[in-house]
């Protein structure tokens, strides 16, 4: 973990500069402790590739959607097809022409993909019903009229039915297994990241003891920067 390869590095990286002078030592802490704070929190750009790390806000955002995510049955419950328990099988009347989206991702390259409702017609209890489905999809757009279709509907209201729910109830399934990972593993991150900071306001607040001993508390400014930097290379290898 990148976490505890920082608190490796910062603590062998100080040990070199505690044998030297005290107003270098003091300068270390605070250096080190400053960028531990920092990138635990918010995220220190990475100089090559210039991205960072999401930060302390990342893992609490992570927890916030893993825990949307595993609530995911229970959302289903409150959506028209958890009423559908019925199933039949119909045949495809028409098919609506395929309704194109289009997304872009973070790199700003666009995808597309399309979805169909169908209607569908079917005999629940010697009444024919011919409707269109609850919801639309792109396994929808292959089908064609007269195809057979599998059909779930609510039996208390035979008019409302959709398909494949089989693949929707394995899809929350996921939500939910996935959901318990993310907050497993975010709130991991987040209880690390909190020791990151803990540890480098200890390094700062003994750094700054260091300092105020030192004739007129020490000039610190510069060398705490150079050590920033040292210390940066270190971390990153460049």
């Amino acid at each position: 973990m990148f976490y505890s390869s920082m608190l490796s590095k910062g603590k062998s990286f100080i040990a070199k500069y505690e044998s030297k002078d005290k107003a270098t030592t003091a300068a270390a802490y605070q250096a080190i402790g400053g960028i531990m704070i920092f990138d635990a929190v918010i995220g220190t750009p990475h100089p090559l590739s210039g991205k960072k790390s999401t930060g302390i806000w990342g893992n609490l955002m992570g927890v916030f959607v893993g825990i949307i995510f595993i609530f995911a049955p229970v959302l289903f419950k409150f959506t028209p097809q958890a009423k559908m328990t019925a199933k039949t099988t119909g045949t495809i009347v028409s098919v609506s022409q395929p309704q194109v989206q289009t997304t872009t991702n973070s790199k700003g390259q666009q995808s597309t993909s399309s979805s169909c409702t169908v209607v569908a017609k079917y005999v629940v209890d010697g009444k024919t019903y011919s409707v269109q489905s609850a919801s639309e999809s792109s396994s929808n757009c292959s089908l064609v009229a007269g195809d057979s279709v599998n059909v779930n509907y609510n039996p208390n209201n035979p008019g409302s039915w959709d398909s494949n729910l089989n693949t929707l109830k394995t899809v929350v399934k996921i939500f939910f297994w996935a959901g318990i990972a993310v907050t497993i593993l975010s709130g991991i991150g987040f209880i690390v990241r909190l020791f990151v900071v803990w540890f480098g306001w200890r390094l700062i607040q003994r750094g700054r003891s260091i300092a105020k001993t030192l004739p007129n508390g020490g000039n610190l400014a510069s060398m705490i920067e150079n050590i920033k930097s040292e210390f940066k290379n270190n971390i990153f290898g460049v």
